[in-house]
This record gives structure tokens, C-alpha cells and sequence, in this order.
């Protein structure tokens, strides 16, 4: 077979199209799987060589699969419109991060009110919205309950009760001021205190006729020494409620 210089020619070239096509035609990316929480796994891609993220972010609750959020990153920062759900997938809310600002949000179509700054106090109002950390619904519940632990003093005095914490949102959305309201353990007021502080999400303020308004929160930790326990739904969302308990007479 005589091998003309025009067929060479092309095999030449279809060689070091193959070579370039193995060499850099390889997946930049790789897909990580993270679990968030005993009930919530996040999914996202990042960049094989910096490990930062890039492109496509989800998380799902891992027992019933419904999607709690979807969004994008490009070089490590949330872009575009980022989209958080309910525990049935219905729309939480939206967050533009291009524009910095508050897309939708499914109050349940009722009449919110909150804990606004008037003069140099905290009176309870109605508001065109509340403060809202952007995040899935219950995502603060989830997270507080990861990082507060009961301390073993509390249990080995069979120790009850109620501490109670106050948090500012500021009209800029910075979460600050945290104050012990009612106390009953210094180093559980820490664990709290450091738990509030590490809420590092991004908070839409609360508005009042279109304005934003300095808002009051506040986070209800129960301590109770026996198994059986009334759960309550307190339903305000300047209220979160959080309940610690222990059974058994002795802590060895």
C-alpha cells in the first residue's frame, strides 16, 4: 500500500486532534456530596484543580427527597436567582445575589408581624415582611439543633427549665447584639451565644412601608428532665423554640 504525502498529512493531524482531545478534553469539574445534617445532603460541583465551587448547587432532604434548594456558583459565590423550598417542595423563597435583594417569599398568606425599633424600644408590629435568614424553611431550626449540646451539670443536678436570648437583624441585615434574656447555665448560655453567632446566613431585613427597619428575634431553649414532653408550636417567626431533654436519674 503505497502511503501518499495528502493521506500522511491527514493522519498526522487526526492524531494530534485524538492526543489534544485526551489531554484536555478530560472533566475540569468533579460533583461532590455533602451531608449537611442527619436529614439533609447538598449537592454541587467544584473545580478539580482550586476546589472551589463552580456551576450547579442543590440540597435535598435525604428521607423524603424533596429538593430544599437550587442555585449556581461561579468562582466560589452564589449567582443569579437562588431558589429555597418547604419540606413538601412548595416554594420558600427566591434570592436574587446579583442584585442583593429579596425575589419572593411565601409567608403562607397571612399578615406578619415582628419585633421592630421604635424610638429606643422593641414593639411588636406589622411588617410588609420579617427578618428572614435565606435559607430553606426550618434550615436555622436544623442548625441549632446540630450545635447546641445539654451540658452534663444540668443533667447530673436534674436540672429544669427555660433560657431565653435576644438577637438583632439590622436594617443592613448584620445579625448582631446578642443579649441572655433568662438564664439558667453559663456554659449553655456560651454553647447558645456561639450558636447564634455562627447563623452566618444572608439576612433579608424586616420592612415596614417598603423601608428597612432594625428587627428583634429571640431563641427559646427549654430544658426538661423526663422523657415524655409536650411539643408547641409557637408559629411566630421572630420566635424559634428549641427543646433539650434527658431521661434517667444518674449521668455515669
Amino acid at each position: 500500500m503505497k502511503i501518499t504525502k495528502t493521506s500522511f498529512t491527514t493522519f498526522f493531524s487526526f492524531t494530534l486532534l485524538l492526543i489534544s482531545t485526551q489531554c484536555f478534553g478530560q472533566k475540569k469539574y468533579k460533583r461532590v456530596k455533602h451531608q449537611i445534617t442527619h436529614f439533609h445532603k447538598e449537592i454541587y460541583q467544584v473545580d478539580k484543580k482550586s476546589k472551589i465551587k463552580e456551576g450547579f448547587y442543590y440540597a435535598i432532604n435525604t428521607r423524603t427527597k424533596d429538593t430544599l434548594v437550587t442555585g449556581e456558583y461561579l468562582n466560589n459565590k452564589r449567582i443569579g436567582i437562588w431558589k429555597f423550598y418547604k419540606k413538601d417542595s412548595t416554594p420558600h423563597l427566591e434570592y436574587d445575589y446579583d442584585r442583593n435583594q429579596l425575589v419572593s417569599y411565601n409567608s403562607g398568606n397571612r399578615i406578619d408581624s415582628t419585633f421592630i425599633k421604635k424610638g429606643d424600644k422593641y414593639v411588636l408590629d406589622k411588617v410588609d415582611n420579617p427578618q428572614i435568614y435565606i435559607g430553606f424553611e426550618n434550615q436555622a431550626a436544623f442548625d441549632i439543633i446540630k450545635k447546641i449540646n445539654l451540658p452534663r451539670e444540668l443533667m447530673e443536678k436534674h436540672k429544669s427549665g427555660s433560657c431565653l436570648y435576644s438577637f438583632i437583624i439590622s436594617k443592613e441585615g448584620i445579625l448582631k447584639d446578642i443579649t441572655i434574656e433568662q438564664s439558667i447555665n453559663k456554659n449553655l448560655d456560651k454553647n447558645a451565644i456561639k450558636t447564634i453567632k455562627e447563623l452566618n446566613y444572608k439576612w433579608e431585613p424586616a420592612r415596614q412601608n417598603g423601608k428597612p427597619i432594625d428587627s428583634k428575634s429571640f431563641l427559646l431553649i427549654e430544658v426538661f428532665n423526663h422523657e415524655n414532653f409536650s411539643k408547641r408550636d409557637l408559629g411566630k417567626v421572630y420566635f424559634w423554640h428549641h427543646m433539650l431533654f434527658y431521661t434517667g436519674p444518674t449521668i455515669k
